[in-house]
């Protein structure tokens, strides 16, 4: 479809980009009458709800509940004493100082002059006097803390003879060759420091707005200004320069100082009144019911048609920008006329945004439509029907590419007809480059090389997985690649180069558009525009609303020379990089420190107690260029003496050991410009019981206490030993008795009466066999009573030799049987000397000799578990009851007490283990219960086997 390309002549007005501020953003009212700069460099706003104190990112508001004596304040000015003052709607007058508002109930000195009239300030002296002059009179606040009346219009005019209603103040600025001057019509006044006197009178008279005179030192009036518009507000200097703003209810405009209007016109329209350059060289605009007003630079200019700009290219001597209204904006660059081509009329669509733009550079322009495609060459326009189009890329004379929202395909020039589909997925940008196709895409990277091959570049690069918004080809085929989410990525050869992002210094990881110029790739982020040196994968400069950009939104980009034409959401904007200015100013302010939520001043050495430490700083530092964009860098020595970052305006230590500290803070502004270093230094109080004398009273107690333990100690220890040894000499005295009780008198007698009968007997054999046995027990008997413990080898020999030689006596008497549990290793294992023969002899005595039928049995077995050792001594004597009740019987002339001193023994070797000995004796009986003999079981635990051996 061809129709004829009408193009809409007309000339555009640019205009300025402003940052605007009202109450949405902190502002005390939306109408403001009056700014001021402060000595620190905070703005002063006199608003209708108070006064607010700005730093560049956060609004401080002052009522009536902070000092204000009315919250409609219609006057504010700075001194350079740090005061604000401040001139309410009641007719009074306070100032800031120190933190705080001072008005006359806590400055006597204000209660001398019963204000009728409005006040208004006028300026401060050499002397540091500051002026404040009413329609009836001017006065001075001093150096001295007094107000005094430095002039009197109802006298001044009786003395003179003139109109008192006809005087006003002609000058506000002091240096030392010049002073305050009032002036009657053609009479001037000076100040002289003991009140106005009359200084020279001049053959014309100018009756109206004095205010708006000019004047030479010797207050020569050259002429009066007499601007050809009503309703002014009011009039300011520009600082550095002779030309006057005039601030009326139709916007503000610049005069010469001969009264001549110039050019520059701002806030047309809107009701300005007041307006004043702060040190950054900011132009500040205070307005009745909109807020206030930022110009940073007038170096920006912006085609605003109240619709956003969405791409940007250059086409033959026009720079074309597209819209979200379909019109497409052609600037021409040499004197920035435009014009303007409406959307097709005779395409139906809901959406007819002009979202890309791709220009040969001379001949034709082809742009993407929501609904279409259009093609402008020559006068004509064609148009054919598509889905919405996200990227155009130029293959040849004959052929493009195009991605839209559902596929990527190559389309025939003329006419404009798909010739083939590329990609059937949705798609972000096109690239062409020598037969291969870039693709970006919501998942990454496709290429698609000549022989048709697909290349998903994120299964090997995982950074390039995510959504890609603009790609750009470099000279070396290397491709630039802009997300949505990581920054931007460099591409060459099938691998990562580099990532730039918001860590590395870029404004924000959203990009949305790129443009290559040489060796620098501009980007387009959601938070403004980085200029970034490809050499060193670096961003040198940033630009955003900060900076006089209508938006931080930026969609499109063309850089050519030093200009930079940028598509954004407020409208089309270009501006001369060398005309923008990176002066700027950071200055940093110390707020309050508070100690436990108490201020401290902070000129004041801090000797804190050791409960005073939590402390915290509140600070702010001043660049309104940067718009909060400010870093600041700090650190406590005595508790780190490295360097530390923040961006927050307040830092807290809570809980600071005692001890001397010095902190110091400084700030770095978006521009790199540093601010002079705050240094504060605070010492907190040892506690007391951190104290050296705290700690040598503590460390004495603990002496003597450590040495009454000691001795407490030593005394338990000599009363351990000293039981130790009576347990030890009590156990020898009764290994002692055992022996004895072994070697009972009886037993020998018996033994010699046994030898007597072999004797008798002439058995001389059996005697020698006896006497050797009696001997060798004898022997045994001595050896082991000098030693503690035995092996279990040497206690199995002595109870045999004892068996052995009781059998001899008592012949046919009994038999024996030593049972030993192979697992025990007899040669390594020790038990008390002689434990066992009490109990063996017990049994032979009192079980075995009362038997009156058969032939008695011992048996002696020893038993291993994992617990410990099992000793068994059992007979098939008479049984304990018959033996007793025997021995109660018959005459015993020796009683043994060989068991009951074993027993005892076996107790006390069980006192100091944490598992005893135990002793058990049963009485055995037959299957008619009769008594059929007696078993003792005595166990040894491996704890204290372990100790024995």
């Amino acid at each position: 479809m061809v129709v004829s390309a009408f193009l809409c002549c007309q000339g555009h007005a640019q205009e300025y980009n402003y940052v605007h501020y009202d109450t949405k953003d902190g502002l005390a009212g939306n109408t403001v009458y009056c700014i001021t700069e402060d000595k620190k460099g905070y703005l002063w706003f006199a608003t209708e709800n108070g006064v607010s104190r700005f730093d560049g990112k956060n609004f401080t508001n002052f009522t009536t509940d902070d000092g204000l004596t009315d919250n409609e304040v219609l006057s504010i000015a700075a001194d350079s004493k740090g005061r604000v003052w401040m001139m309410p709607f009641n007719k009074t007058l306070c100032y800031y100082k120190d933190s705080k508002v001072i008005n006359l109930t806590n400055d006597s000195s204000m209660k001398k002059i019963n204000f009728t009239e409005y006040i208004n300030p006028i300026g401060e002296n050499k002397k540091g006097d500051y002026f404040f002059m009413t329609s009836k009179l001017v006065f001075c606040y001093t150096t001295r803390g007094e107000i005094e009346i430095k002039a009197d219009y109802k006298k001044l005019a009786e003395k003179y003879q003139i109109n008192a209603g006809d005087f006003y103040v002609i000058s506000s600025r002091y240096s030392p060759d010049l002073e305050l001057a009032i002036y009657n019509k053609n009479k001037v006044f000076i100040d002289r420091g003991n009140g106005f006197e009359f200084y020279k009178a001049f053959n014309k008279e100018f009756p109206d707005m004095a205010r708006t005179y000019t004047g030479k030192p010797d207050y020569e009036l050259t002429s009066a200004i007499s601007p050809p518009f009503s309703g002014i507000n009011s009039l300011t200097t520009i600082k550095g320069t002779k030309d006057i703003l005039v601030n009326s209810n139709a916007g503000t405009w610049r005069m010469d100082s001969n009264g001549n209007i110039l050019p520059q016109q701002y806030l047309k329209g809107k009701k300005t009144s007041f307006a004043i350059k702060d040190r950054e060289g900011n132009l500040w605009f205070s307005t009745l019911g909109e807020g206030v007003y930022r110009l940073t630079s007038g170096a920006m200019h912006t085609y605003n048609v109240n619709t956003e700009a969405l791409s940007v290219t250059k086409f033959r001597d026009d720079v074309c920008a597209g819209f979200s209204d379909g019109r497409l904006l052609r600037v021409h660059v040499k004197d920035y006329t435009t014009n303007f081509l409406p959307p097709p009329t005779d395409v139906r669509s809901n959406s007819m945004r002009l979202f890309t733009l791709k220009s040969d550079g001379e001949k034709t322009i082809y742009m993407g439509y929501d609904s279409h495609l259009g093609k402008y060459s020559g006068n004509n326009l064609s148009i054919s029907p598509v889905r919405p189009i996200k990227s155009i890329d130029i293959i040849d004379q004959q052929n493009i590419v195009i991605c839209t929202n559902f596929f990527i395909f190559r389309m025939n020039t003329s006419p404009l007809k798909i010739a083939d589909t590329l990609f059937r997925e949705r798609g972000t940008k096109v690239l062409y480059d020598r037969g291969q196709y870039y693709f970006g895409t919501l998942n990454g990277l496709v290429i698609l090389d000549s022989s048709g091959h697909l290349l998903r570049t994120a299964e090997k690069n995982p950074q390039l997985s995510g959504r890609v918004v603009d790609m750009q080809m470099a000279p070396d085929r290397s491709v630039w690649i802009a997300t949505n989410d990581k920054g931007i990525i460099h591409y060459k050869d099938g691998r990562v180069i580099s990532l730039i992002n918001y860590r590395t210094g870029l404004s924000s990881n959203g990009c949305r558009s790129l443009f290559l110029q040489g060796s620098y790739l501009w980007a387009g982020t959601n938070k403004g525009i980085n200029k970034i040196d490809t050499r060193t994968h670096t961003v040198v400069a940033k630009y955003t609303v900060s900076d006089g950009l209508p938006s931080d939104n930026i969609n499109g980009l063309y850089v050519e020379g030093p200009f930079i034409w940028v598509a954004s959401s407020g409208g089309l904007t270009y501006y001369n990089e060398k005309d923008i200015s990176d002066s700027s100013i950071c200055l940093l302010d110390l707020h309050t420190i508070e100690v436990g939520g108490m201020r401290m001043p902070a000129d004041a050495a801090l000797n804190l107690g050791y409960r005073q430490n939590n402390i915290s700083f509140s600070y702010t530092a001043i660049s309104f260029k940067s718009s909060g964009e400010i870093l600041y860098k700090y650190k406590l020595k005595g508790l780190d003496d490295d360097w530390n970052e923040t961006k927050l305006t307040s830092l807290s230590y809570p809980t600071l050991p005692p001890g001397q500290y010095t902190f110091e803070l400084y700030a770095i502004n978006k521009f790199g410009k540093q601010s002079e270093r705050i240094t504060i230094s605070f010492h907190i109080a040892t506690p007391f019981w951190k104290t050296t004398w705290f700690w040598l009273l503590i460390s004495l107690s603990a002496i003597a206490l450590v040495s009454w333990l000691i001795t407490l100690r030593f005394k338990t220890l000599q009363r351990r030993a000293k039981e130790k040894n009576d347990l030890h000499r009590k156990i020898g005295e009764l290994e002692q008795a055992s022996m004895r009780a072994q070697m009972n008198p009886h037993f020998i007698f018996n033994c010699l009466n046994s030898i007597q009968h072999f004797i008798l007997k002439k058995d001389i054999e059996n005697t020698n066999r006896y006497i050797t046995q009696f001997a060798s027990l004898i022997r045994q008997t001595l050896d082991n009573a000098a030693r503690t413990n035995i092996t279990i080898a040497d206690e199995i020999r002595y109870l045999t030799s004892y068996m052995e030689l009781e059998r001899m006596r008592f012949p046919d008497a009994f038999h024996y049987k030593i049972e030993l549990d192979p697992t025990i290793e007899t040669d390594y294992t020790c038990v008390p000397s002689m434990v066992l023969q009490p109990f063996v002899e017990n049994a032979i005595r009192h079980g075995i000799r009362n038997k009156t039928e058969g032939v008695g049995h011992i048996i002696i077995a020893m038993r291993q578990n994992n617990k410990g050792i099992h000793f068994v001594v059992e007979d098939n004597g008479v049984g304990r009851a018959a033996a007793s009740r025997l021995k109660s019987e018959q005459h015993i002339e020796y009683q043994s007490k060989g068991i009951s001193l074993a027993t005892n023994r076996l107790d006390l070797l069980s006192t100091d283990n944490p598992e005893a000995i135990t002793t058990t004796i049963h009485d055995l009986t037959d299957s008619h219960g009769t008594p059929s003999g007696t078993r003792v079981q005595i166990f040894f635990p491996h704890s204290l086997l372990k100790q024995l051996n």
